[in-house]
C-alpha cells in the first residue's frame, strides 16, 4: 500500500512533500473516490429485496426474513397504487407491510440489516 512505502524524505524538504502528496497520494486518492461513487445500496449494506409484493385494500402481507434477524429499515423503492403502506410485525422469521389504504397496491421493498 502507499502509505507503508513513503519516501523518506528530510526535515526540510517542503518540495519533496509537496511532490509525494500530489504524486502518489492524490492519485490514489482519485482511484478510491472513483470506486466509492460506484457502489449500490447491495454493496453498502447487508440488505435483501423483494419485487412486486401485490397487497389488497386493507389487507396484511408476510415476507419471508431472509436476513435471518430483525432488519433496522426499510426502503419502498418502487410503488403501484394509491395507498399508504405501513409496517406490521418484524420478527428474524417474517416481515409484514400492511396496506392501511382503500385501493390495491404493489411494492418493492429493500430490507436493510
Amino acid at each position: 500500500m502507499i502509505f507503508n512505502n513513503a519516501p523518506k524524505l528530510g526535515s526540510n524538504t517542503n518540495e519533496g512533500v509537496s511532490r509525494y502528496l500530489q504524486g502518489a497520494i492524490y492519485g490514489w486518492f482519485l482511484n478510491l473516490i472513483t470506486g466509492l461513487t460506484k457502489l449500490s445500496f447491495g454493496d453498502n449494506f447487508e440488505s435483501f429485496t423483494v419485487n412486486n409484493i401485490s397487497i389488497a385494500a386493507g389487507e396484511t402481507a408476510t415476507i419471508t426474513n431472509q436476513l435471518k434477524i430483525t432488519p433496522s429499515a426499510r426502503l419502498i423503492i418502487r410503488q403501484s397504487g394509491n395507498s399508504l403502506v405501513t409496517d406490521g410485525t418484524w420478527n428474524a422469521q417474517s416481515l409484514q407491510l400492511i396496506n392501511n389504504g382503500a385501493s390495491d397496491v404493489t411494492v418493492s421493498v429493500i430490507y436493510f440489516r
